[in-house]
């Protein structure tokens, strides 16, 4: 029902909040990630938004390395190291 009604508002906002319900109840999928981050990249406040809420589902699901690689190419995001891995020598 709330795609429904996402596709008729055809805003950023509904896009964030049903991308934001679908990530939460289930996987993101990147073919979905990749349109919304074409389409909002010259709005600042909705790339960060999707980002938060990108980085809030990698933080609570487990993603394999190669996943987190994809998204944070489409999404230009900075992937670092663990800090405190003595192993490093971070």
């Amino acid at each position: 029902m709330y795609l429904d009604v996402a596709k008729t508002m055809d805003t950023p906002a509904a896009k964030i909040v049903s991308f934001s319900i679908n990530s939460y109840y289930g996987k993101i999928h990147m073919p979905e990630l990749e349109q919304l981050s074409k389409e909002f990249k010259g709005n600042f406040v909705a790339l960060q938004i999707l980002r938060a809420r990108v980085r809030a589902y990698i933080y609570n699901n487990y993603v394999d390395y190669r996943d987190k690689q994809k998204i944070a190419a489409c999404l230009n995001l900075i992937i670092s190291p663990a800090l405190g891995r003595k192993d490093k020598g971070y």
